[in-house]
């Protein structure tokens, strides 16, 4: 089942955070995202990885991004971070 496209604005008239698009990531880059887990991630071309806090503990995480999986894909760049 393939996820819905994102709307323009969210239902209050808000009108959502601007992604950059998947095109545009740089391997290697480190990027301020909006995904499931991380905050920050790198980019390997394929995935963002990421220091990820759960229960207490911290450790290095995976996200898939959003445009690559229907299905796991949790993770969209919102800048790239210097």
């Amino acid at each position: 089942m393939d996820k819905p496209p994102l709307p323009p604005h969210n239902g209050a008239g808000q009108k959502l955070r601007d992604f950059i698009p998947l095109k545009d990531l740089i391997v290697g880059e480190c990027y301020e995202l909006e995904s499931r887990n991380l905050r920050k991630g790198v980019w390997d071309g394929h995935d963002f990885h990421g220091i990820r806090l759960k229960f207490g503990d911290k450790f290095i995480d995976t996200e898939v991004h959003w445009d690559l999986d229907d299905h796991y894909g949790t993770a969209q760049a919102i800048r790239i971070l210097e």
